[in-house]
């Protein structure tokens, strides 16, 4: 697999969150749409795991009859959502990759026009369903101006070849006229992958090569994007590059960097340090210049893409790539810097000095500050010139990560390792030592080969158990989910979402440091609503076996475990059974009734154990009140009576109300 590194500053992308808009629903006396048909105008296909996220442009074609040109007045908008790792894709505003789990494709329909309405919408002539691409798609609700339809997907785990992935969603660059760019953007794949501009322009004098390298220098001011797209025989992936070249003159005309004292390469599980002094900094214009410039550090870790800022940040250092930045700002917003001319007091190269054996180079360049980097590789005492892979047979894949499931025991993965040109190495020829592998978190195999003591680390995950036996049933004040308990679980997260709400996102109720609870009641629940639940387990805290601290909590632990098997109600309130009155061989009921529900069930037998019971339905839900005749004489029944709701063709039946009893004349 083909893995390359950033060598440039890459800013962050904020992900947003997207809310449905707010539903109106007095539509009463509206224009309706009284009929609608949804039908396939492409062929649609289950994603396969590595894809990338993408909507199905015109996936759907949208008609109706009533009122007169109504199909100008609808539209329809998708949301991809991995019920396996709880986050939404919505078109235009996330992008990402399929990864192995449970997804959902919604697919929302909504009137464009408040003057037009839905009324009892019709699905190609069956109410709330319509199939494509082999998926049925139901409704998960509807409103006088929206309806909600979905299918679950099952993605599968990656296979050994996969389409090109970058490793961010964009990139910036920020520099000078006649600066140099050297840069090798950071892709991921099968090989061989090809890079090329899809879209936009480069800057004048740079380019991009069929690897992925920006180089060159620029010869023009001014803002550039672009699209870079990288492709191979499996699929592409896309990455917008945006680029502001500053052809300004500034007034600080030359500096000098020196050593202040002996730096030296980290080695690995050593803290994170800062350089405190390493460096000195002098001027000669504007007078005082050396009191307006200052300096700050950076270290950050390519391999995890984590980042230790001076003050802020602490941790150690993992074998992997790192840099050390180092940036270099004025302390007064009066004074600017120009680089059109700085000396260095190493060998006088532009842009470059050399600091305990490290040579540093200029990265990033603003109209107040200039950043410099070293590139460091941090290694265990010698290098393995190889590959090492987890054999298929011991584990699953999340994304590029492979994970195995917690059971109590060690967990110690096959491995399978190659040399550098690709050939099996035989077992005999090394050895294999499994740390950090007893607890959910990250565990790594160390492989040693015995000729020469070379060794190289792969990492895997070490995932919670799912909950089990999942039951969700309608109890007295909310809802209650019940699960199964799982070995070494610390405590569970419960999820739900509600179908029938403005927002349809997943909540979230921890349940942290409670090893015995298995059941629970959500009070925070509205009648007539249906709601979906999950649960998840979670691992305690960890203690670092360097330091002897505690790492991690029960927050960080969320990613330790999946959730479990989704089930799925309907919020209904007991009734209340205001009385039963006694008759000739016959009793009359009265109950608190809600029109919000499908109707009733009343129940009767002639015990408090209700062994012989009968059931009357009711499907009138404005009826109250029920009488049963033909029963026998002066005999003592016992009644109650419960709500039910049909949503979707499935019933859902709320609590008993408290029993009464009465005798017949």
């Amino acid at each position: 697999m083909l893995k390359k590194r950033v060598i440039c500053t890459v800013l962050s992308l904020l992900m947003l969150l997207v809310l449905l808009p707010a539903i109106d629903t007095a539509k009463a006396d509206a224009a309706c749409i009284t009929e609608l048909s949804l039908s396939a105008s492409e062929n649609f296909k289950t994603p396969k795991a590595g894809d990338p996220i993408s909507f199905p442009s015109g996936l759907v074609s949208i008609t109706g009859t009533t009122p007169s040109g109504h199909a100008s007045k609808l539209a329809i908008s998708y949301e991809w959502f991995d019920i396996t790792h709880q986050e939404s894709y919505f078109p235009d505003w996330s992008a990402g990759h399929f990864l192995s789990g449970a997804w959902y494709l919604h697919l929302f329909v909504e009137t464009t026009d408040d003057s037009v309405a839905f009324d009892d919408p019709r699905i190609n002539g069956s109410s709330g369903r319509f199939t494509l691409g082999g998926k049925e798609f139901v409704k998960a609700y509807s409103s006088p101006n929206l309806i909600d339809y979905y299918a679950e997907f099952t993605i599968d785990p990656c296979g050994p070849d996969t389409a090109p992935y970058f490793g961010t969603q964009s990139i910036h660059f920020g520099g000078y006229l006649n600066e140099s760019l050297n840069c090798q953007l950071n892709v991921e794949g099968t090989d061989p992958i090809t890079c090329s501009v899809k879209s936009g322009s480069l800057p004048s004098g740079i380019s991009l090569s069929s690897d992925g390298l920006l180089s060159g220098t620029y010869t023009a001011g001014g803002s550039f994007s672009c699209v870079i797209m990288a492709s191979n025989a499996y699929g592409s992936d896309t990455m917008e590059c945006a680029f502001e070249i500053d052809d300004t003159t500034k007034r600080i005309t030359s500096f000098t960097l020196a050593a202040n004292g002996n730096f030296e390469m980290p080695a690995p599980g050593a803290p994170i340090s800062y350089p405190t002094g390493l460096i000195r900094i002098t001027g000669t214009d504007p007078a005082g210049l050396e009191s307006k410039l200052g300096i700050r550090y950076m270290w950050f870790d390519v391999t995890n893409q984590d980042s230790y800022y001076e003050g802020s940040g602490t941790g150690t250092f993992c074998p992997g790539y790192w840099y050390l930045h180092m940036i270099i700002h004025t302390t007064d917003d009066d004074t600017v810097l120009d680089y059109t001319s700085p000396a260095f007091q190493d060998d006088g190269e532009l842009y470059r000095f050399t600091l305990g054996g490290k040579e540093f180079k200029k990265t990033h360049m603003g109209s107040s500050t200039i950043d410099y980097y070293a590139s460091f590789e941090v290694t265990e005492p010698s290098e393995f010139d190889g590959t090492v892979a987890f054999d298929p047979a011991d584990v699953q894949f999340k994304g590029a990560t492979p994970y195995v499931v917690y059971s109590g025991t060690a967990a110690t993965p096959g491995v399978i390792v190659k040399d550098k040109d690709g050939n099996v190495i035989d077992p005999s020829k090394y050895t294999v030592a499994y740390l950090e592998n007893t607890q959910p978190g990250t565990g790594y195999a160390e492989i040693t080969i015995k000729a020469t003591g070379t060794k190289s680390r792969a990492f895997f995950k070490i995932y919670m158990p799912q909950t089990t036996s999942t039951t969700v049933a309608n109890a007295d004040g909310g809802i209650q989910i019940s699960w199964s308990a799982v070995d070494g679980a610390a405590g569970y997260v419960i999820y739900r979402r509600a179908w029938n709400l403005v927002s349809a996102g997943w909540t979230t109720f921890e349940r942290w440091n409670n090893t015995t609870e298995t059941n629970w009641i959500d009070t925070k629940v509205y009648a007539g609503t249906r709601y979906q639940y999950g649960v998840k387990a979670y691992f305690a805290q960890r203690t670092d076996p360097v330091s002897g601290a505690l790492i991690g909590g029960a927050m960080d632990n969320y990613n330790l475990g999946t959730v479990g098997p989704l089930k799925t109600t309907v919020r209904i309130t007991t009734r209340a059974l205001n009385s039963v009155t006694a008759g000739t061989k016959q009793f009359t009921a009265k109950w608190s009734g809600s029109s919000v529900f499908t109707g009733y069930q009343l129940q009767y037998a002639t015990n408090a154990s209700f062994t012989d019971k009968k059931t009357v339905t009711i499907s009138n839900p404005k009826t109250y009140q029920k009488t049963v005749k033909s029963l026998k004489s002066n005999t003592t029944y016992y009644v109650r009576v419960r709500s039910y709701h049909v949503f979707d063709g499935t019933t859902y039946y709320g609590g008993w109300s408290s029993v009464k009893s009465v005798k017949t004349k």
